[in-house]
């Protein structure tokens, strides 16, 4: 279930300690968004990596202490 906008100006507020406009609100969601478009390409890019190494035969073995 989706909040409403004001309910979640009203919840960063709170966790910000002093309330927050509008653009302030979508400014985080921005923010968050670029976030986790950032992880998910890291997270294709390690993926991408990892399938050219098993293709290569370059398998990683932990070393064993």
């Amino acid at each position: 279930m989706f909040m409403e906008v004001t309910q979640q100006i009203q919840k960063w507020s709170a966790l910000y300690g002093s309330p927050i406009s509008e653009t302030e609100y979508l400014a985080i969601c921005s923010n968050l968004k670029g976030f986790f478009i950032t992880l998910k390409e890291w997270d294709e890019a390690e993926n991408k990596s990892n399938e050219r190494n098993s293709d290569n035969g370059n398998k990683y073995i932990p070393r064993q202490t």
